[in-house]
């Protein structure tokens, strides 16, 4: 999935994105584009490792 608003985020390092989101103004897109763009495809493929690709219910 890409967000509309990767493109800001996209050159930033985690931690640059991090300090987006716990120092005010707090900035719930960045932790959007942390989780589900950047990570989504680890967080995928943990979920099949560990659920040795069992119901599929996670939709990644």
């Amino acid at each position: 999935m890409q967000l509309p608003f990767a493109h800001i985020y996209k050159q930033l390092s985690d931690k640059e994105i991090v300090d987006k989101v716990v120092t005010a103004p707090y900035n719930e897109e960045a932790a959007v584009y942390l989780l589900f763009d950047r990570y989504n495809p680890l967080l995928v493929k943990i979920y099949r490792r560990v659920f040795d690709n069992s119901p599929d219910w996670y939709d990644g």
